[in-house]
């Protein structure tokens, strides 16, 4: 999701990192797929997910990247593992839904789906009928990288901190920035004389 709105993550015992709430998700659908027990962890990764947006800050330079691209015509999609409600949530609350909907494509009832497949950039590009090779994915996860690279997308990495930057790199991307200011100040120069 934009701006770093994350599900609560859930803790591992011992102090150790806490658990991707997806890659839980995803295990416990692999032992019981289709079970009471996955809808019902799905179901409260959605409140998580909702609750967060109330206290989740924008990453910096988003909001005004996102709606310069939005002012030049550019066509935008949220692609999330999120849940879509939580997705427009979020959005709606920074005054961007407007540059998004309808292309917001998040968790599916099909957790296979989930990033890295690159199901969700397959279903945002087909609706906005662009060409993969004419895109760009930003994101800041490896699975975000790895379904870029499925569906055939440019890929720019965000990378808030030297860990991240070494997940991302580790996991094949190449073009990392810390942050999206110099992104939005190219956009702008380029946007100038349009």
């Amino acid at each position: 999701m934009p701006g770093g709105a994350r599900a609560a993550r859930p803790a591992l015992r011992g102090g150790a990192e806490p658990a991707d709430p997806y890659v839980v998700l995803r295990a416990v659908d692999r032992r019981r797929p289709r079970s009471d027990l996955v809808e019902e962890l799905a179901k409260r990764l959605t409140q998580h997910e909702l609750s967060a947006v109330r206290s989740a800050f924008p990453t910096p330079y988003v909001d005004p990247l996102i709606r310069t691209w939005s002012a030049l015509g550019v066509r935008l999609a949220v692609t999330t593992n999120n849940s879509p409600e939580a997705a427009s949530s979020y959005l709606a609350s920074r005054g961007l839904l407007e540059c998004f909907a309808p292309h917001i494509y998040g968790r599916t009832q099909d957790l296979r789906l989930l990033k890295p497949d690159p199901h969700c950039l397959h279903r945002a590009l087909r609706a906005m009928g662009a060409d993969p090779r004419a895109s760009l994915m930003i994101g800041d996860t490896p699975t975000d990288f790895q379904a870029a690279e499925q569906a055939g997308v440019r890929f720019l990495g965000y990378a808030r901190n030297e860990r991240k930057a070494r997940l991302l790199w580790e996991a094949g991307a190449r073009h990392l920035v810390s942050s999206l200011e110099p992104v939005l100040m190219r956009l702008r120069s380029r946007g100038v004389g349009r």
